[in-house]
Formats: C-alpha cells, structure tokens, sequence
C-alpha cells in the first residue's frame, strides 16, 4: 500500500503508477480509497528489503506499507474444513 505525496498532480500520480507498472516485480497496481492512493501486488522470489528500498527512494513516494499475503493452501485441521463449510453454505444461501 502506497501513499503519495500531497503535492502530486494528476500528471505525476500516472506517471507514479506507470513507473510501478514498469517494476518486473510489480504484477498490478490499482488505486484505492483511504489513507494510502494505491495498493500494489508484488511478486519475488527474493528479501521485499530491495523492492522496499526501490520505493523509499522515489520521490513521490510519502509513505508505504508492506502486508505479505499468506496461503491458507495446505493448511490442516477440522477447524478450518468446518469453516470452508459454513461459508460454502452462507454463499449458497445468499445466491438463492
């Protein structure tokens, strides 16, 4: 989650989000409504630390948050299978 400077125009907000877009390690970037202007899905295979640097050092940077995303793939346990369950059913339901 990115938040841009307060003196960032129009112009400079896409020219930002472009310069995102062009990051091999950036797969999208949309905007979003709060105390951040966008959020930015990143993928690598190596420390966030060199990807958080690149954005420390843009100018139109103000300030940006990290939030690592965490696979429930896998994972074991009644709770969660009852848990798919109730929520299968609620969708279900709400669907009618």
């Amino acid at each position: 989650m990115i938040q841009v400077r307060n003196k960032v125009g129009p112009d400079e907000y896409l020219k930002a989000v472009r310069e995102l877009e062009a990051m091999p390690e950036v797969m999208f970037v949309n905007p979003v409504i709060g105390p951040y202007d966008f959020v930015a899905m990143v993928k690598t295979h190596t420390e966030i630390n060199a990807i958080a640097e690149k954005l420390q050092n843009k100018p139109w940077v103000k300030d940006f948050e990290v939030l690592r995303i965490i696979s429930t793939k896998g994972r074991r346990g009644s709770r969660n299978k009852s848990n798919r369950r109730n929520i299968t059913a609620e969708s279900s339901e709400s669907e009618l």
